[in-house]
């Protein structure tokens, strides 16, 4: 079949967004590239990059919008939930149901 484009929704400030969160992250992303997925995972691009700081109000509304866009571009969003549901995957989750995106929920340690 077609190769899907995903975006990644994992805890990063709610992790830390330290050596946790970025373990967690990484995790995320090798699980989505072996089940042959293009993944996006924002906090990868723009938080662990320093492209954009998650401190700065301003930027983390860039960073927010980026995203939102991002999903609406997407063919799934999945939310990997082994370490819970943070603010952030809250919002991208009421995002995805407001304009009818497909999502799933995943753990990496079943």
């Amino acid at each position: 079949g077609r190769v899907m484009l995903i975006v990644i929704e994992s805890p990063w400030a709610g992790l830390g967004a330290g050596e946790k969160a970025k373990t967690y992250l990484r995790a995320c992303i090798r699980d989505s590239l072996a089940r042959n997925e293009i993944p996006w995972a924002s906090h990868a691009m723009l938080a662990w990059t320093g492209a954009l700081y998650e401190t700065d109000e301003e930027q983390r509304s860039e960073g927010i919008n980026v995203n939102k866009l991002m999903i609406l571009k997407a063919d799934l969003v999945a939310f990997y939930v082994d370490k819970g549901m943070s603010a952030g995957m809250t919002i991208a989750q009421r995002w995805c149901v407001m304009h009818g995106k497909k999502f799933e929920k995943r753990t990496l340690y079943a």
